[in-house]
């Protein structure tokens, strides 16, 4: 099985403030700033073939960040390509 890319899309949705509940305080997830990368071999060890990923590819640079360690952080500033960049989820 191949890797699957899905293109990103933006929509626009209005929401009620009233409906927004806040269960955590401001700042209560933490990024993470200074993402540590294992080779795509260790990867393959230590993910299924399925495990879903945001990927990154800028200037022939690629990187993977997956969607379970983006569950805990919600946010990791990384640099790519020289560039810094923030993945969210």
């Amino acid at each position: 099985m191949g890797v699957q890319f899905y293109q990103a899309t933006a929509c626009s949705t209005e929401i009620d403030p009233v409906e927004i509940l806040t269960v955590l305080s401001t700042d209560s997830i933490r990024s993470i700033d200074h993402p540590k990368f294992v080779s795509g071999e260790k990867a393959d060890e230590q993910m299924r073939e399925d495990e879903p990923v945001i990927g990154v590819k800028m200037e022939g640079e690629t990187k993977a960040y997956p969607l379970y360690v983006l569950s805990a952080h919600e946010i990791v500033n990384d640099i790519i390509a020289k560039q810094p960049i923030a993945v969210t989820w």
